[in-house]
């Protein structure tokens, strides 16, 4: 058995951020839910067999795949960084390290 909560309700909305009717009849909430329908169902219990079914039916394997898809780019995205140093003028330079130079590089221009 599974107890409904608000995080998990939230959770499992649709790409657009609602819920469709057969996720709402699945709990128990009539079409259109009527105002203060979450606070209505938290804490009522749920079968494992109709926890799985709302969570299927919000498309969330398709929003999830599409963050996964993404996520390899931000996390690459995400390692770049402007690395300064001085340079034989007295005055700053820098540049963009690639991320599997970040960490390795030793702020050298010819790499020393």
């Amino acid at each position: 058995m599974h107890r409904v909560t608000r995080e998990w309700i939230k959770a499992y909305a649709t790409r657009k951020g609602g819920w469709n009717r057969a996720q709402l009849k699945l709990i128990g909430v009539d079409w259109p839910p009527p105002k203060g329908w979450i606070e209505m169902v938290s804490g009522t219990l749920l079968t494992d067999s109709d926890r799985l079914e709302f969570e299927s039916l919000c498309d969330r394997s398709l929003a999830t795949q599409e963050r996964e898809r993404k996520a390899p780019a931000d996390a690459i995205h995400a390692a770049r960084v402007y690395y300064t140093y001085p340079d034989e003028r007295g005055s700053w330079t820098g540049r963009w390290l690639k991320p599997e130079e970040v960490g390795t590089w030793s702020g050298h221009v010819d790499g020393t």
